[in-house]
């Protein structure tokens, strides 16, 4: 017995090592855009951050704790993005942890193993953003719907309520999980025998009472947010984006098949065999994860808001789904889980995309400005991170003008009020405004015309006007080029390009 139990926390412990070494591996990269934002944001002061986010569109939960985090270690890289890794490696006891109160240890075994592996999470946990935070939420707020409303376990009821609410003030896709587990709940309670359901229906109002009531201080905000912010980079998704972007959430388009089809004869078998407890369990946590991504598939149709990294709030419900589903799928199963595992194993880049390059820039040229001299950011969301790096002793400006708070991206009406930019009323004040000897840095994005990432309306905009602001300040006599980053540029796809000029004429 003694053996064994050793056998087990060494087993456990190698998982966790095996997790950390995964995750540290990214850790210290240079930020991308959103990670600027999130140390800009953060940076504010604690209790003024839920008021910043009106103007950036997000909940506050995540910027808060990192602005404690930052408070205890700076904002280094390695600092920020160490938090997420703590979430991302705190999966790995959470999915433990919550296949054995679901289904016993085998499944917290293959539940642990999955989120030790799983590469999703592994690249979201060495980013400066809330996602790993999210997967670590939505597996413990999965578990605690079905051991409240499948195992009638009464004292879950507020916890659940509790868990919920802090998805929803992490990240606004926790709205269609929310959505999810109430289709879910209502699926259940169809299921319930006529004699139960009213006690099963007030154990849910409790759970999501709990919910409403702790999410309403925070409603005024969201409905502001919600006229006057979102996601105008974003395009509608195609049908494919559905069925083989959500499958990169559990590996890719193979771990996919395989889970589908374990999944079909687990599910039938304890159909057949009138499992109950283990069918409704399963069922409803396929409920919440398909629900999730259906609903948000939806909205973005209404209104685009689609990212692959926002499925991250689905995450939690299929780890646990596949862990309850593999080990008892027989050999098929167990290969399919040891394959999993294996192919999760392999070396991925460390980046699901190539990262930008605004550090470099900012190392590069940083010598060559000087205290007031200003920075113009033709792609607006770009000033938060660029002031990071270039500091807080230059000016900094963007399409609309002189930026107030460099460190926060002004999103309300963002795509309305770009399309009113013109030279002669953003560019010419602001370059008028540099004295002379003084300098400028025009920074703007370097686009591929092929890519689908800037056919969007708000990235489209940035583009024609990024273009011509550039177009503008080279055919200005009043400045001469300085210097330049990277340098040569020709045949970049990705990134930014920075030029620095004097004014040499008034």
């Amino acid at each position: 017995m003694a053996g064994a139990r050793a056998a087990a926390i060494a087993l456990f412990g190698g998982l966790l090592i095996i997790s950390l070494a995964f995750k540290a591996r990214g850790l210290g990269m240079a930020y991308w855009i959103d990670e600027g934002l999130s140390v800009g944001i953060g940076s504010h002061h604690f209790t003024d951050i839920p008021g910043v986010l009106r103007l950036d569109g997000s909940p506050p939960l995540y910027y808060m704790l990192l602005h404690v985090w930052m408070g205890w270690f700076g904002t280094s890289e390695f600092a920020t993005q160490s938090l997420s890794a703590v979430f991302g490696l705190l999966c790995v006891p959470a999915a433990f942890w919550a296949g054995s109160v679901m289904m016993g240890r085998r499944v917290a075994w293959a539940a642990a193993a999955l989120a030790a592996f799983n590469p999703f999470l592994t690249i979201h946990s060495y980013e400066a953003r809330m996602y790993a935070l999210l997967v670590l939420l939505g597996l413990l707020t999965a578990t605690a719907f079905v051991l409240a409303y499948v195992q009638h376990r009464k004292r879950w009821r507020p916890v659940f309520g509790v868990l919920l609410v802090s998805m929803l003030y992490t990240h606004n896709w926790s709205l269609f999980f929310g959505a999810a587990c109430v289709v879910a709940f209502a699926w259940l309670a169809r299921n319930t025998p006529r004699e139960e359901r009213r006690a099963f229906l007030r154990d849910g109002a409790i759970g999501f009472g709990v919910t409403a009531l702790l999410f309403l201080p925070w409603l005024p905000t969201l409905a502001f947010q919600a006229r006057h912010t979102g996601a105008p980079w974003s395009t509608r998704p195609m049908f494919d984006e559905l069925i083989f972007g959500t499958g990169t959430t559990i590996g890719g388009r193979g771990e996919s098949v395989a889970l589908a089809l374990c999944a079909g004869v687990v599910l039938s078998a304890w159909a057949a065999a009138q499992r109950k407890r283990e069918l409704r369990t399963a069922q409803s946590l396929l409920v919440i994860f398909a629900g999730t991504v259906l609903i948000a598939f939806v909205a973005s149709q209404l209104s685009p808001a689609w990212a692959s990294r926002y499925l991250a709030v689905a995450l939690g419900p299929l780890i646990l789904f596949a862990a309850i589903v593999l080990p008892n799928a027989g050999r098929m199963g167990m290969w399919a889980l040891a394959i999993f595992i294996a192919l999760s194993a392999i070396p991925n880049s460390v980046h699901l995309t190539d990262p930008s390059d605004e550090k470099a820039v900012a190392i590069g040229l940083h010598g060559y400005m000087r205290p007031g001299d200003l920075v113009i950011s033709t792609h607006p969301e770009r000033v938060p991170i660029m002031r990071h790096y270039l500091g807080g002793e230059l000016r900094y400006a963007d399409l609309f003008g002189p930026v107030k708070d460099p460190q926060v991206m002004d999103w309300r009406d963002a795509l309305t009020r770009v399309k009113t930019v013109r030279v002669a009323t953003q560019l010419q004040p602001l370059l008028t405004s540099v004295p002379l000897h003084g300098r400028v840095m025009l920074v703007r994005p370097i686009v591929d015309d092929k890519s689908n990432s800037w056919k969007a309306p708000w990235t489209k905009r940035i583009w024609r006007q990024s273009r011509h602001w550039s177009h503008t300040l080279n055919a200005d006599r009043r400045f001469r080029p300085v210097a330049s980053a990277p340098n040569p540029y020709a045949g970049l796809k990705f990134g930014i390009r920075a030029v620095v000029y004097e004014r040499v004429r008034r």
